[in-house]
């Protein structure tokens, strides 16, 4: 079997001389940097012009005379935009890196030649009021210091209205607010966090802000009655017109819109070789123009595959005995029951008060027994805090029962299995709404074919335990003594302050609580950690750190060390696996190493056969190996069967981040790791 990933070395020998411009503006006022590109992009069509850093780079040599007659026509022109610009000076001595060259190859010639944004490789199916996009999206990256691009075929569900048109069909435009969407000339990802104003008044200043041809022409001719929006990000907030704007419909959408999300699900999954084929077409189209060569391979570039085991990542977890097995391994849930948990959950004083709901009229009786008698023989007692019979998929009757029940540890869910209580966007609105209402209990729900299997009895029994806080197992991470997952989340009652979702685990893998924190002015996120800080830290983030969030960690870590590794869930390539001629999902586990401190990890299979995963994006500037070798054993938290896509701190990011969106305020009395 060989390793393949869409990541493709990058040749510059077709790359024209590229010349760098310096704009000149009084006080170095750059904000009509958008706008000059444009204006250039129009009086030389034959050059292509990129802002990069802080030089205008172009493949078009402008001489003396052409560049002050082009300025002397912006002033005249457009005074009042361009009167800061004193000069654009041509850098004679400018050199010049690999980056700035792959950049003005990706972004001036590729896209703005080959690749717009209205050219979408493969339309997808069409459902609803919903339709999938299928878009190329090509990124830069150096590969073991070469310069290289990835070309990955990313899938968008989006609504066949976009924000303009679907604007239109209501007087409500709070009900824009909210919304996600993506960008359409970058697929720039956000949701509406407020309507500015119309277009008429902020037409010159946004395409002044925007550097994309396609984005400038369109803001040139859209009509000035079409909203102006301001949209969030992970990290910023940009200004966008509506009519440039997708609806992006997130599974939080379906409900809202009518989807079934079985369909939405299929719909945006992609069959392996259609993937390939697509992508081999796009790289096809730039060999033949000499921009690329071959992928990487595990054959051709062995360093950039490594094993697990040249990793050091192996799967041993040790027991109360102190006896080291095999995580996963089929006899390991007997292993721990002989040996007894490693700790009990710091969070109960007594034993497990278990809340019974019956959505089915299924006799439970026997399974409880045989539950019960499992939880003793970990050496937990249990007792049923209340039954309660609802038959019925009536959220609300739900919701008032939950409100008067903050008495029990977990709740069980029996549930039918044809029922509207079923379906995926269901249940975790099951879940939302059990955390919300009982002050963070968590919640396990056992379907009729569990009622039976004693697999499912075990994974019951395990569900439990680890959702309770108690420990079956200890792990062995090597970085750091404590272990803080990091995570940004909003509330539109913190009117703009920034909040954060932090878990904490020991490097052994003992639950040690969470945070839910916002911060005031002046205050940085590493206040947040409180006395986990009187150990050595290990934070993973949900996320790429902002500017300002790696300064105030710097400066936290500075004194007193600790290591920090940020985790993408988005934007990281597909890995592949070639056997006998076959194209298919690689192992789990799988790594495309690019440098010492950045690499891709499949971390999950595929949602569906014949697809492929998206892997995990991770960077560290301690060192991608050792941060993977103390990363990787908290995925062993969740239970002993399933390999969690994420590791603990961090599971269950999305879920939590609607939470606090939802106005959860965390637990109250409570420290339950509801989310293993």
């Amino acid at each position: 079997m060989r390793l393949l990933a869409e990541v493709f070395p990058v040749s510059f020998q077709k790359l024209p001389s590229l010349y760098a411009y310096r704009p000149v503006a009084e006080a170095g006022d750059f904000s009509l940097i958008g706008k000059l590109l444009y204006e250039l992009h129009r009086a030389f069509p034959t050059g292509h012009w990129i802002w990069h850093r802080e030089w205008i780079l172009s493949d078009y040599r402008l001489e003396e005379a052409q560049k002050w007659e082009f300025l002397e026509r912006l002033w005249q022109r457009q005074r009042e935009v361009f009167s800061p610009l004193q000069n654009l000076e041509l850098l004679p001595d400018w050199q010049g890196d690999d980056l700035a060259r792959l950049e003005f190859l990706r972004r001036g010639m590729i896209l703005q030649d080959l690749l717009t944004p209205k050219i979408l490789l493969a339309q997808g199916q069409s459902f609803g009021v919903a339709k999938v996009l299928r878009w190329c999206e090509l990124r830069p990256w150096v590969v073991e210091g070469r310069p290289s691009l990835s070309l990955s075929i990313r899938s968008y569900l989006v609504h066949k209205l976009d924000l303009w048109e679907f604007s239109q069909t209501s007087a409500d435009l709070q009900g824009l607010v909210g919304l996600g969407v993506l960008a359409k000339d970058t697929f720039l990802e956000g949701r509406v966090g407020k309507v500015i104003g119309r277009l008429s008044d902020h037409r010159r200043r946004l395409i002044s802000l925007s550097q994309e041809p396609w984005m400038q022409r369109f803001l040139e001719r859209a009509g000035g009655e079409q909203w102006v929006v301001q949209i969030q990000t992970e990290r910023y907030t940009y200004d966008y017109a509506s009519g440039a704007l997708y609806i992006h419909l997130r599974p939080r959408d379906f409900e809202r819109f009518g989807l079934k999300s079985s369909l939405a699900w299929k719909a945006l999954s992609m069959p392996v070789r259609l993937r390939i084929q697509l992508i081999g077409k796009v790289a096809a189209l730039l060999k033949a123009r000499g921009y690329l060569s071959d992928a990487y391979r595990s054959d051709t570039h062995p360093s950039c595959f490594p094993s697990l085991e040249e990793l050091g990542l192996g799967r041993k977890v040790r027991l109360a005995t102190g006896e080291e097995v095999e995580w996963g391994g089929t006899e390991m849930y007997s292993c721990i029951q002989r040996a007894g948990i490693c700790g009990r959950s710091p969070f109960l004083s007594e034993e497990i008060r278990l809340g019974i709901v019956h959505f089915t009229r299924l006799s439970v009786k026997n399974f409880l027994y045989h539950l019960r008698q499992e939880l003793k023989s970990f050496g937990i007692q249990s007792v049923l805090a209340f039954q309660t019979k609802l038959y019925t998929a009536d959220f609300s009757k739900l919701e008032a029962f939950l409100e008067r029940r903050e008495d029990s540890h977990i709740f069980l869910y029996f549930l039918p299995r044809s029922s509207p209580l079923s379906q995926r966007n269901a249940l975790l609105r099951l879940r939302y709404l059990t955390l919300q209402k009982s002050g963070g209990v968590p919640c396990v729900w056992v379907y009729p074919s569990g009622l039976r299997r004693r697999e499912r009895l075990q994974d019951v029994v395990v569900a439990i335990l680890v959702r309770t806080g108690h420990s079956l197992f200890r792990i062995q991470s090597e970085v750091g003594e404590v272990v803080v997952g990091l995570q940004r989340v909003f509330s539109p009652e913190w009117e703009g302050r920034r909040g954060y979702f932090l878990r904490a685990y020991s490097h052994e893998g003992v639950f040690l609580g969470y945070r839910l924190g916002v911060l005031e002015e002046g205050e940085s996120w590493p206040a947040l950690l409180g006395n986990w800080v009187e150990r050595r830290i290990f934070v993973q983030v949900w996320g790429r750190l902002s500017q300002k969030e790696r300064q105030e960690w710097e400066e936290f870590a500075r004194p007193r060390g600790g290591d920090l590794l940020e985790l993408m869930t988005k934007g990281a390539p597909r890995i592949y696996a070639l056997r006998r001629g076959w194209v298919e999902s690689p192992p789990l586990g799988a790594v495309f190493r690019i440098s010492d401190t950045e690499a891709f990890w499949v971390s999950k299979t595929p949602p569906y056969g014949g697809t492929l995963a998206q892997p995990l994006w991770l960077r560290s500037e301690g060192g991608i190996e050792r941060a993977l070798r103390g990363m990787v054993p908290f995925c062993f938290l969740s239970g002993i069967r399933r390999f969690s896509s994420l590791p603990a701190p961090l599971l269950r990011g999305e879920e939590i981040g609607r939470l606090v969106e939802q106005g959860w305020k965390g637990g109250l009395g409570c420290q339950f790791p509801f989310w293993l």
